[in-house]
């Protein structure tokens, strides 16, 4: 059968909409050189009128073209060949913390999907500092900026309502790594709760019965899909679910107090009575720190108790032994990001989307069946 799709970037299109064609003609067009670059093609009236279409299908042949780099608008003249140093708009992209191997991810993913189209991108290391930051978000809509990509920076109802501002003001933006509940914005998150679930059937097959879960599950709503994943998991097996084994890593502190909590947090729970064969992490970092801690309490990992991380950061595979950890296809996640802002702005009464990647499981050697006792 007749594939009835294209696909440019990650978004498929169907060859049956009306405006494909123009968006073909002038593809190929341009991509043979019949049009110079920085070459007007024609105004959007114009293109309605020869083609026979509507403003609107024009509008989404001229999208296309957009989101593939070739066109740019110019407000009031019509539609040019891009240069290939045109700048065709100014992105923001706005990280919590530059060190972290996400965030950075994330921000190439974005900036490479960018470069290739055009878009000049400037990076915002909000480094926590939630006056600052809100001080830049609420400052947006009057920036040099054309749009935001906006990683979670804070789990302050500040944040939200900052972000509900922009919505107001009908700035474009989408939201990574995070999808508010308050508000109905542009969004992209991994599929967190399916990583949890993957965690947890994984555990129950090589015999597990006690996990100990540790995790910022009060504040982090991606911590706590991870959770309830692994929860839903443990129960689908006809297991019963041990609340008294999850350990809450809420603070919002320093990198030195992250890391003295873990450490605190991980003893308490294997100094139990009855303490549990492994510990789910939602995320490397405080997995990574739990590593000193259990070889302190003579703990053999992977043996004697399992460690599973979330994020597969390149701590993971360094680690002695290397950690079982959840994949985030984090830069896929920048590069739509990006993709969904550059809809977003040449198509501004497009309907919002929500994106969930999905995510794997990547065992290693900190993985294994429980010690008989």
């Amino acid at each position: 059968m007749e594939d009835t799709c294209v696909r440019t970037g990650s978004a498929a299109y169907s060859k049956k909409a009306v405006y494909y064609p123009l968006f073909v003609r002038l593809e190929e067009a341009i991509r043979n050189g019949d049009f110079s670059p920085g070459e007007m093609i024609a105004t959007g009236n114009a293109l309605a009128h020869s083609e026979g279409l509507s403003r609107s299908s024009v509008r989404k042949a001229v999208a296309m073209l957009i989101r593939e780099g070739l066109v740019e608008r110019r407000a009031g003249k019509g539609v040019f060949v891009r240069e290939a140093s045109a700048v065709t708009c100014r992105v923001k992209i706005i990280v919590p913390n530059l060190e972290d191997y996400l965030q950075i991810q994330v921000a190439q993913g974005a900036q490479d999907f960018g470069g290739q189209r055009g878009v000049e991108v400037h990076i915002y290391d909000a480094r926590r500092n939630i006056e600052m930051d809100l001080n830049i978000i609420k400052r947006l809509p009057t920036d040099f900026a054309d749009g935001a990509i906006i990683s979670r920076l804070h789990y302050d109802n500040r944040f939200a309502e900052a972000l509900c501002q922009l919505k107001q003001a009908n700035y474009p933006f989408v939201l990574v790594d995070s999808d508010l509940r308050e508000i109905n914005v542009n969004s992209i998150v991994s599929d967190n709760y399916q990583g949890g679930y993957a965690v947890g059937q994984e555990l129950v097959r090589l015999g597990h019965r006690r996990v100990g879960v540790l995790g910022n599950m009060q504040i982090a709503e991606t911590s706590r899909q991870r959770l309830e994943g692994f929860r839903d998991a443990i129960g689908d097996a006809g297991l019963p679910f041990d609340r008294s084994l999850v350990k809450e890593l809420a603070t919002d502190a320093t990198r030195s107090d992250w890391r003295e909590l873990e450490c605190r947090c991980t003893r308490e729970v294997m100094a139990l009575p009855d303490p549990p064969t492994a510990l789910f992490y939602s995320s490397d970092n405080p997995a990574a720190h739990s590593y000193l801690e259990l070889k302190k309490m003579g703990l053999r990992i992977g043996h004697d108790v399992s460690v599973v991380g979330f994020d597969d950061s390149p701590i993971a595979s360094l680690l002695d032994p290397p950690l079982a950890s959840v994949r985030q296809p984090v830069t896929e996640m920048g590069q739509i990001a990006m993709e969904m802002l550059l809809s977003q702005l040449a198509s501004p009464q497009s309907e919002t989307q929500h994106r969930v990647l999905p995510v794997e499981l990547i065992s290693r050697a900190s993985l294994g069946p429980p010690q008989k006792t």
